[in-house]
């Protein structure tokens, strides 16, 4: 464990000792706020993104993965579980509903094809993490950024890790869908630099069929917040080939955002496939597993059409 100087640990011996679930801790992330950052993944998320990149981040609770490329086939899993819910065939067959994440699979494997997908860990601890890159962000410009999942599903967690980073002159950003209470928005984003807010789409029968949830509870908060938090909010929508890429779409998200909200600023992104491995390891089928990206070219020709549409509105995008 990293000693810290002087003046964090006596801080860190008056802080209270919360925990918080995550998936993992980024070092050198560049596309979640500005500069070089340390981004925090959260465990947990209200919606079912058909497209999510990050489907192990959907439930708070912790899940078993499986690695087929790590398997060597010893068949150790299979006697490890004590509840026989382990088969050895074409490829390791788990019987998930059943299981209890006893963890005697992860502990037998060895070749680390079984783990867990998230972990409990200590405001110590991620504070441990983010102040190894002190001098990273002060040279670039750049920060702490919590993601996930959702980072406001734990919003105690998020706000204290906040709150330090504050205290410390850290840059810090948040990456939201928005869907909680607007309490919980206002109290965690009253200590943030910067809010990276999602809108997935303002189709409501659209946002209810490719999400799991409706969508005015995330309207009206980004509605509230960009009020009181004007020029520290960024939209972002993602770009999903057959399901919000229509001149329509983009013409209802611009309209909403210039008409009802002091949001400027606005972040493009291109759906991408490459977590499709995550939801096989999860034993699960991906949704959306046979739509293609948008070619760079497709996508850079939707950015532009929609910022020709709305040029009072910075645009963004990464292809």
């Amino acid at each position: 464990m990293q000693t810290l100087p002087m003046e964090y640990e006596m801080e860190y011996e008056k802080m209270p000792p919360p925990k918080g679930r995550i998936i993992d801790i980024q070092h050198f992330s560049l596309h979640d706020g500005p500069g070089t950052r340390t981004t925090v993944f959260f465990k947990g998320c209200p919606l079912r993104c058909d497209w999510c990149a990050n489907p192990d981040s959907q439930a708070r609770a912790l899940e078993l993965v499986y690695s087929d490329i790590r398997c060597v086939g010893c068949g150790a899993c299979v006697d490890a579980c004590a509840e026989g819910l382990i088969r050895l065939e074409d490829t390791v067959r788990i019987s998930r509903e059943a299981c209890t994440g006893c963890g005697a699979c992860v502990d037998a494997c060895p070749g680390g094809a079984m783990r867990f997908s998230g972990y409990d860990i200590s405001l110590n601890d991620v504070l441990e993490e983010i102040e190894k890159e002190r001098n990273v962000y002060r040279n670039s410009g750049g920060g702490v950024t919590l993601s996930g999942g959702e980072p406001l599903a734990q919003p105690d967690f998020a706000r204290a890790i906040l709150e330090k980073c504050r205290k410390w002159g850290i840059h810090t950003a948040i990456e939201t869908a928005g869907y909680v209470p607007y309490d919980t928005l206002a109290r965690v984003s009253a200590v943030t630099d910067l809010i990276y807010f999602d809108v997935k789409s303002v189709n409501p029968v659209s946002h209810l069929r490719h999400t799991r949830v409706e969508n005015p509870r995330i309207l009206t908060n980004l509605k509230k917040i960009s009020r009181t938090r004007p020029g520290s909010i960024i939209v972002r929508a993602p770009l999903i080939p057959g399901l919000n890429d229509t001149d329509h779409d983009l013409k209802s998200l611009g309209e909403f955002i210039v008409n009802e909200t002091s949001v400027t600023r606005v972040e493009l992104l291109n759906y991408h496939n490459l977590g499709l491995h995550k939801y096989a390891g999860l034993g699960r089928s991906c949704a959306l597993a046979p739509v293609s990206p948008l070619s760079g070219e497709a996508f850079a020709k939707r950015a532009k059409w929609f910022s020709r549409a709305f040029p009072t509105l910075t645009l963004s995008y990464h292809v």
